[in-house]
């Protein structure tokens, strides 16, 4: 007997199968009887990525990791360029509902801002802003992250949020002027 069953495996759902099977009384009389039970979840198959990349604009396309301290309050001010690179790494097209990203506590929707919000398998759309950082300001950590949801044809929801940290080391510059008066109060 075979029996086919249409399931929406984008659901995150386990399926659950028993079975069982029932033959006629045996010559000494005792039923056959045999009952099995085979359970099954498969992989989300709604799955978008969201990663983040961030270098300075300067003409050396650093990575921000790797920006060096400033040598004077010059040097303050550096223009960085994130960008927010959504992937489609399931079997099934998605939609895009939302592309935000929080930068040091303040929060900006880029949905608007993406070329198509339609993503086939493996294909990615991405977003970029040039932000200005005072690396010479009292906290010297940045910190952004971003956070995507999308829809897969049956409705379900998937999403994934990045994270990407850098610090700046400081350069602590103190002068000292130092002045020497003997016991007598002369110089």
């Amino acid at each position: 007997m075979t029996e086919t069953v249409e399931v929406k495996i984008c659901e995150d759902i386990t399926f659950t199968t028993t079975t069982e099977v029932i033959m006629d009384e045996l010559s000494n009389g005792i039923p056959c009887t045999d009952t099995g039970e085979y359970d099954w979840k498969p992989d989300k198959i709604c799955e978008v990525d969201v990663g983040i990349t961030c270098e300075t604009v300067d003409g050396s396309s650093i990575d921000c990791n790797a920006i060096p301290p400033a040598e004077s309050t010059d040097d303050c001010s550096v223009d960085v360029k994130y960008t927010y690179n959504v992937t489609n790494v399931g079997p099934t097209t998605e939609n895009i509902d939302s592309l935000s990203r929080t930068l040091n506590g303040n929060v900006k929707d880029l949905t608007s801002a993406l070329v198509s919000t339609e993503l086939v398998p493996g294909d990615n759309v991405v977003s970029t802003e040039i932000v200005s950082i005072d690396i010479c300001q009292e906290e010297t950590r940045f910190s952004v992250s971003a956070e995507v949801d999308a829809t897969s044809p049956s409705g379900v929801i998937c999403e994934d949020i990045a994270e990407y940290e850098f610090d700046v080391e400081k350069i602590c510059d103190v002068e000292v002027e130092i002045e020497c008066v003997l016991a007598d109060g002369t110089y």
